[in-house]
């Protein structure tokens, strides 16, 4: 009867233990699900957050360029605006000359009849 009793508290025993060990099991599997799900959106934050830099690159770059251009486009147009009152005084001087040179005219024409 003892050797019965303990037998039965021995496989009384085996089948908590095995419970236990699927609980143990079951709990270690969804453990490392989650580790699994993290590591993956470790890997997918990282990924983004390197695209991200990626694409501020380029940004950063097509800004510097479009100052370059801004730049030239800046000197261009004072080169031009130089020209242009360049040209504008010549032309004012000629109109001068030209009315100078009607008056002067026009006196010399007008002391001829005289």
């Amino acid at each position: 009867m003892a050797d019965e009793e303990s037998t039965e508290n021995a496989d009384g025993m085996e089948k908590q233990s095995s419970e236990e060990l699927k609980k143990s099991r079951i709990r270690a599997v969804v453990l490392a699900s989650f580790a699994v799900v993290g590591i993956l959106a470790f890997v997918y934050s990282y990924v983004g957050q390197t695209k991200l830099q990626e694409q501020i690159k380029a940004q950063q770059e097509q800004i510097q360029k479009q100052d370059s251009l801004l730049e030239q486009a800046n000197q261009e147009l004072k080169m031009q605006t130089e020209r242009a009152e360049q040209l504008q005084k010549k032309s004012a001087e000629q109109v001068k000359k030209t009315v100078k040179s009607a008056k002067s005219k026009l006196k010399k024409s007008k002391t001829k009849k005289n």
